[in-house]
């Protein structure tokens, strides 16, 4: 399997890409030397200016008159020039999201960005027939569900957290 690289840029998870996909971001300036990146398998990220033969082609290229720059391919990265040790830096971890079910909910999966979730009666314990989703976001997020059995609207919650 090809390796398969994560970059954070904005507070958003960005991927899986290929390395090659990678090196495209960087020379296209869509992945900035500042972000966060990391391949899949390793937890821990690193700015994107520490990777190996990533932004030095990028460099070159904005030496290189604007003509010329259609005309380069950048370079592809392999997982024989990234040791284990492919980067050096601080070690910056990405952000995870995880979302906990409150009053009322019953969590059936989370992606680390969205939390999927069915809604619950807390007086009659009537369970909502479909699934809603929702942006995890950090503290308390109130959802309304209306009961059909007791016919009364129901407060239903989830809380996000962010480390």
């Amino acid at each position: 399997m090809a390796d398969q690289w994560y970059y954070w840029h904005d507070a958003e998870v960005l991927g899986p890409y290929s390395t090659n996909h990678f090196a495209k971001l960087a020379l296209a300036g869509t992945l900035l030397p500042t972000d966060t990146v990391w391949k899949e398998g390793i937890e821990r990220g690193r700015p994107a200016s520490s990777v190996k033969d990533l932004f030095p082609i990028v460099s070159a290229i904005l030496e290189t008159p604007v003509e010329a720059v259609t005309a380069v391919e950048p370079k592809p990265l392999t997982s024989e020039a990234m040791p284990a040790s492919w980067f050096s830096g601080p070690v910056i971890k990405a952000p995870t999201r995880r979302a906990v079910a409150g009053k009322g909910a019953i969590i059936v999966g989370q992606d680390g960005k969205t939390v999927k979730f069915r809604k619950k009666c807390t007086t009659c314990g009537q369970e909502d027939s479909s699934y809603k989703s929702l942006a995890i976001s950090r503290g308390t997020t109130p959802v309304s569900f209306y009961c059909p059995k007791c016919r009364r609207a129901q407060a239903v919650e989830i809380h996000g957290y962010v480390n």
